[in-house]
């Protein structure tokens, strides 16, 4: 749960009796549907255009349509309860890993979602022109969505876009979709690795000092120690 208090576990049995609990687990652009969220029902239903509080963002949103996916074939249905996979249609604010619950439920239950570690590879992108700078924010809010482990954000210094991934791999992938799926014709920067280094164990080393300073004999001592 959240909130001011101190988080608490909160147990909830699979059943459509208990209160709506719902992990988005993946998001998917659809040409025709738009948006495409899909979610794991853990307990309770729900119903279509039922009010959703994002425990995760805080963020309330209501899902127009609720879909069963069958390869291509989509089928509404009438009612989500727990142990169902469905497609929510609607939620523009909803990412891959977030929480759902009712609206007015309370305790706001979240649950663990995933842990993923910071990014370590770098590169800039840029547009043609200024005027395709609009529909390239557009597009990476889409990827963030999609990807978790994406990140984006603005170079202090230069103002240029930078986004962040989890190796050069991934960011390549990401590139392709920008172009063949987005349609936007984009210039990938040169790759940046952040490394990270720490000490493993502890460390002590003194240095002693003797000489002539302004005519006057010195001496020091200093001790330094390091330590993880």
């Amino acid at each position: 749960t959240d909130g001011d208090a101190a988080p608490v576990v909160v147990t909830r049995k699979p059943s459509a009796n208990e209160k709506l609990l719902l992990l988005a687990f993946k998001v998917v652009p659809d040409k025709h549907q738009g948006d495409l969220v899909f979610v794991r029902c853990y307990s309770g239903k729900l119903a279509p255009k039922a009010s959703l509080t994002n425990a995760t963002t805080g963020k309330v949103e209501r899902a127009t349509k609720m879909l069963r996916v069958m390869a291509e074939d989509y089928e509404d249905m009438e009612e989500l309860r727990a142990g169902d996979i469905a497609a929510l249609v609607g939620l523009s604010k909803t990412r891959t890993g977030d929480t759902l619950v009712a609206s007015g439920d309370k305790p706001v239950v979240k649950l663990a979602g995933m842990e993923i570690p910071p990014p370590v590879f770098f590169c800039t992108v840029e547009v043609e022109s200024m005027a395709e700078q609009d529909d390239l924010e557009k597009v990476l809010d889409i990827l963030t969505r999609e990807d978790p482990s994406l990140t984006v954000r603005e170079d202090a210094d230069t103002g240029q876009t930078l986004i962040g991934g989890m190796g050069e791999l991934h960011l390549e992938v990401v590139f392709t979709k920008m172009r063949r799926q987005h349609k936007l014709n984009v210039t990938q920067g040169r790759m940046q690795i952040t490394y990270r280094e720490a000490i493993s164990a502890q460390v002590e080393k003194t240095f002693h000092f003797e000489g002539t300073i302004r005519g006057k004999r010195a001496a020091a001592t200093v001790t330094i120690r390091l330590e993880p």
